[in-house]
């Protein structure tokens, strides 16, 4: 059965693949728990791939070489007659995705067809209007997954390039629309990726409902446990890339210099108010077990205590949290990063050397 994409168009241009590798990644993780497990256990290893990348870079390819060159042909051709020019072709880094861009300037069209060793070959055509909004026909099957409300997808499985022209240009809506330069088009394409991958990550990646509707298309089991596991999975790549952007952003704004760095880049830690409620409590909890036999180091328990107590967010779960550390086991703050989400740097405290 043919493998199901999905392309979420939170554009800044007129075209967009989204989250090609979040389907590839689910069809397969469905595919390898499709039977109930028991537990969480071992789950990790049943996982085994990661989260789609939340960005890419689009390199400049002068030939594509096309694996299904029949059926790329099929799409290019026509594109061609219909006086479409070439944009060039490009390799999606990271990822396995080749494409070739062309443009109609006259109407304000992107085509872009794409190529996946086990996606297949596919055609997009976008429009993207001056009020924000995007119009993107693809020759796919309906994905059944959420969109950005100012992104509309309309999908005809398998329709030829002229059939799927012929119906974008007679259905778009006729109002002001946006051009790209073709020399703009790989930055365009790569701040597309990144506002659709932007607008998953403030969801934490797909939705229960969404898990379901793929499963039910594909035939595979729902379970819970499945919801839990792509869920996790999501939450852990989010952190860990508000991780790497919080660090470079703290490296330009703060002029550490590179000997301090090196001293000190272990035990930096950043708090940020959508770090995933697991990570947080692990890292509280991590300082309490290593210390749970000293009297008195605490006067609280940890995170879940600190909820409890009022806090809000993670930043002020961990603010209080780290109030309630004794014994010189307290986190130092050392500064504030306000992009690409707010959050607060603090300095774990040494390790204590351990007595011969």
């Amino acid at each position: 059965m043919k493998l199901f994409l999905i392309i979420v168009g939170a554009l800044v241009t007129a075209f967009a693949i989204c989250v090609l590798m979040l389907v590839l990644w689910l069809r397969w993780l469905t595919r390898k728990l499709g039977k109930s497990l028991g537990g969480l256990a071992g789950l990790a290893e049943k996982l085994g791939g990661p989260v789609p990348p939340l960005r890419i870079e689009l390199r400049r390819i002068e030939t594509v070489r096309w694996q299904r060159a029949d059926e790329a042909a099929a799409l290019v051709e026509p594109l061609r007659r219909a006086h479409f020019q070439e944009i060039g072709g490009f390799a999606m880094e990271p990822g396995e995705v080749v494409m070739q861009a062309f443009q109609l300037p006259a109407e304000n069209v992107h085509a872009i067809v794409y190529e996946h060793p086990q996606a297949g070959v596919w055609l997009d055509l976008v429009t993207r209007y001056q009020d924000g909004s995007k119009l993107t026909y693809a020759n796919l099957a309906d994905t059944l997954l959420d969109r950005a409300e100012n992104n509309v997808i309309r999908y005809h499985e398998k329709a030829p390039a002229e059939e799927l022209l012929k119906l974008f240009l007679a259905e778009r809506p006729a109002k002001p629309m946006e051009s790209v330069p073709p020399e703009g088009f790989a930055g365009y394409f790569e701040r597309a990726y990144a506002e659709s991958m932007d607008w998953m990550i403030a969801r934490g990646g797909p939705t229960e409902a969404e898990i379901r509707r793929h499963c039910e298309k594909r035939g595979q089991e729902f379970t819970p446990i499945l919801v839990t596991a792509v869920r996790a999975r999501w939450a852990a790549a989010i952190d860990e890339f508000y991780e790497e952007q919080l660090q470079e952003r703290f490296l330009a704004e703060s002029h550490v210099n590179a000997a301090r760095w090196e001293q000190i880049r272990d035990r930096v830690v950043f708090v940020h108010d959508r770090m995933a409620p697991a990570r947080l409590e692990n890292l509280c909890e991590q300082e309490y077990d290593e210390d749970e036999d000293d009297e008195g180091l605490y006067d609280t328990r940890p995170a879940s205590s600190a909820l409890a107590g009022g806090a809000t967010s993670p930043r002020e779960v961990f603010a209080r949290w780290n109030a309630a550390l004794n014994n010189g086991r307290r986190y130092e703050k050392i500064g504030e990063v306000s992009e690409p989400v707010a959050a607060d740097v603090y300095l774990s405290p040494e390790e204590d050397e351990e007595e011969e």
